[in-house]
């Protein structure tokens, strides 16, 4: 939403540049565009920065090196373009500038189109942090697991509780003592129920089990106030 604002809001910026500032106000104009290249230029130099320097990549806010380089790029595009419009004839008419603002207009697109997934990967990449922590915060309230498997299960943690019921029972193998942490892909990713996110020494082992007709499984809901 932000992203479109921000589109929108520089589309109505440039129908105003166009049809009022161009045609009457040139001196205007070239200021206009001499400000969009010194910011563009601010931009693409914040956005090399991020790109080249791996601790800021590390430290720096998710998105914020995409989407200086979707910005900055674009903005010289633009300024450049500006400064056509705004210049005598004979510099606005030369056929080798118009190759080179064609030329700008396809990297801009292209630097666009990349930033944009760069950004949406960062952010995804937050997101994912982010649902961990609170799971982690709230790791008492994930449901206890007892999962029931006609095989034995190989590497089970030593926290679990094994008990085989015999030939006679389908889903012979019982195992206690689990939490679910997530479910996805066709997989339980389960850890031990007495390990606590806050543990220091406590063993850390999440154990993932493929979830196919092999395996049965009881969710007990944790008790919450």
């Amino acid at each position: 939403m932000l992203l479109l604002l921000i589109v929108l809001a520089s589309l109505g910026g440039h129908a105003v540049v166009r049809g009022v500032v161009l045609p009457d106000r040139v001196r205007a104009a070239r200021r206009i565009a001499l400000a969009v290249a010194l910011a563009g230029l601010a931009l693409t130099g914040r956005a090399l920065v991020g790109v080249l320097s791996a601790k800021v990549a590390a430290n720096e806010t998710p998105g914020v090196t995409p989407l200086c380089l979707t910005a900055g790029v674009p903005s010289l595009v633009y300024a450049f373009w500006l400064f056509r419009q705004a210049g005598d004839g004979g510099w606005r008419e030369r056929p080798a500038l118009t190759d080179v603002e064609r030329g700008g207009r396809y990297v801009a697109f292209a630097v666009v189109a990349m930033g944009l997934f760069w950004a949406a990967n960062s952010l995804a990449g937050e997101v994912g942090v982010a649902r961990a922590y609170d799971d982690a915060r709230d790791f008492a309230e994930l449901p206890e697991v007892v999962l029931y498997t006609k095989e034995p299960l190989s590497d089970a943690p030593p926290e679990t509780l094994h008990a085989d019921f015999g030939r006679s029972v389908t889903y012979r193998h019982r195992y206690q003592n689990l939490r679910l942490l997530l479910a996805s892909g066709g997989r339980l990713f389960l850890v031990p129920l007495t390990w606590r996110p806050d543990a220091r020494t406590a063993r850390i082992s999440t154990f993932v089990v493929a979830y196919d007709g092999d395996i049965r499984l009881q969710l007990i809901p944790q008790k919450t106030d």
